[in-house]
C-alpha cells in the first residue's frame, strides 16, 4: 500500500501519479483527458456532458454513457496505488483529492503567497515555485481542449517570471533579471510582460541600446504574430528609455503585468 503523504498528482508535465519514489501512467488518450478535466477542479464535479465536449470535442458519442469506460479503468488504477477513488454524483464525477497533492495547484498557491510577501521573501519563494514549474503542463493530453488550457498554464507561468523578475529588480538584482528573462523572451517574443521587465534590467545595468533593441525586436513579433502594436505602457517605457537621466519604472498594465 502507497503512504498517503506519498501519493501526488503531476499535471506539470506528462499526467502521472508519483507513488513515492515510482510513478504510475494512468493512461493516455481520452482517459487522459477525462482523469486532467477531474484533477483540474478537485473534489468538484465536472457534468458528463462537460466531459464529452472536451473527449470528443465536435464528435460526440451517440451517448453520454461512453465516458464510463473511461472512468472505469481511472477507478481500477486508483484503487491498485490506494490512491482514492472517482465519484459520481447527479452533478457530474468528481475525484476525491485534495489540491495540495496536485502539482499545477500546489505552484499556484505558493505563487499566491508569494505575492504576499516582502520582496526577499517572495524571490525566495517565486525562485522555488519556478523551480518546479519546468514542464510544459498536460504534455501528451490531445484534443482541442488540453491545447487550450495548456496555453493558459503556460501565460500563467510566464507571469510568475515577470513578477519574479520585478521583484528582483525591487532588490537591485537587475543582473540576474538579464540572465533569467533573456532566454525566455527570446523563446517568447510576444510576451510583453517578459519584456517590460527585461527593458527595464538591461537599462538598469547599463545597457540602454540592448533594451531599446529588446523592444524593436518585440514590436516587430507583435506584428508580424499577432498584427498589433505593443501596449501603450511598452511604448512608454521604450520613450522613457530614450531619454537619458529619467528613472525608468517597469510598464504597469494589464497587457505588460503590472509594476
Amino acid at each position: 500500500m502507497v503512504i498517503e503523504s506519498e501519493r501526488r498528482w503531476r499535471l506539470l508535465g506528462p499526467p502521472r501519479l508519483l507513488a513515492g519514489p515510482g510513478e504510475i501512467d494512468p493512461g493516455g488518450g481520452k482517459q487522459a483527458c477525462v482523469l486532467v478535466s477531474l484533477l483540474l477542479t478537485p473534489g468538484r464535479p465536472v457534468p458528463v456532458e462537460t466531459l464529452v465536449d472536451r473527449v470528443w470535442e465536435g464528435s460526440p458519442p451517440r451517448s453520454a454513457s461512453a465516458v464510463a469506460p473511461y472512468v472505469t479503468r481511472l477507478r481500477r488504477v486508483l484503487e491498485r496505488a490506494d490512491a482514492g477513488v472517482v465519484r459520481h454524483t447527479p452533478a457530474g464525477y468528481l475525484i476525491d483529492c485534495g489540491p495540495e497533492k496536485i502539482d499545477l495547484h500546489a505552484v499556484r498557491r505558493k505563487a499566491r503567497h508569494a505575492a504576499s510577501l516582502p520582496a526577499a521573501g517572495a524571490a525566495d519563494l517565486y525562485g522555488e515555485v519556478l523551480g518546479d514549474w519546468q514542464s510544459a503542463a498536460l504534455a501528451g493530453v490531445p484534443g482541442g481542449w488540453a491545447a487550450g488550457v495548456r496555453e493558459v498554464i503556460g501565460r500563467e507561468r510566464l507571469e510568475v517570471f515577470a513578477r519574479y523578475g520585478r521583484v528582483l529588480l525591487r532588490l537591485g538584482r537587475a543582473a540576474e533579471v538579464v540572465d533569467l528573462l533573456d532566454p525566455l523572451v527570446a523563446e517568447h517574443p510576444t510576451a510583453e510582460p517578459l519584456i517590460a521587465v527585461l527593458m527595464t534590467a538591461l537599462a538598469e545595468t547599463g545597457r540602454p541600446s540592448a533594451a531599446l533593441h529588446a523592444y524593436a525586436r518585440a514590436r516587430a513579433a507583435i506584428a508580424e504574430q499577432l498584427g498589433a502594436r505593443p501596449a501603450a505602457e511598452l511604448v512608454e517605457l521604450n520613450a522613457r528609455i530614450l531619454r537619458p537621466g529619467r528613472d525608468v519604472p517597469v510598464a504597469g498594465c494589464a497587457r505588460c503585468g503590472g509594476a
